[in-house]
């Protein structure tokens, strides 16, 4: 039984966390077929535009929702924190954990067929 703003949180963290993973799945997609499956090219490429462009993204939210933590209203103060920290999971998790995924399991529809 959650809280309303707490459901509203959950929806925003997950939608973003979702967008920026897909985000830099493609693009790291796009690299690898543009650069003949060279991963060190390729992820410094995507981490270079894609990866920027999400840590822009955050810092834009983190400053629209940051405000929303002096105000007095619990629920509107709980929504500003909890997105705040999932924010960062979320990035740490689209820049960091992700490249790692997609470089131990080698999914064909990014490595290619033969998965070098």
């Amino acid at each position: 039984n959650l809280a309303f703003h707490l459901l509203v949180t959950l929806s925003i963290a997950m939608g973003l966390g979702v967008d920026y993973g897909i985000y830099m799945f493609s693009r790291l997609r796009e690299e690898m077929a543009a650069t003949a499956g060279d991963w060190n090219s390729s992820l410094r490429k995507t981490l270079n535009t894609t990866g920027s462009a999400v840590i822009v993204s955050v810092v834009v939210l983190l400053g629209s929702f940051i405000p929303l933590v002096a105000t007095d209203l619990a629920n509107t103060w709980g929504l500003a924190m909890f997105i705040g920290e999932a924010l960062v999971i979320d990035v740490f998790t689209a820049l960091m954990l992700l490249p790692v995924l997609v470089y131990l399991f080698k999914p064909k529809h990014v490595f290619g067929v033969n998965g070098s």
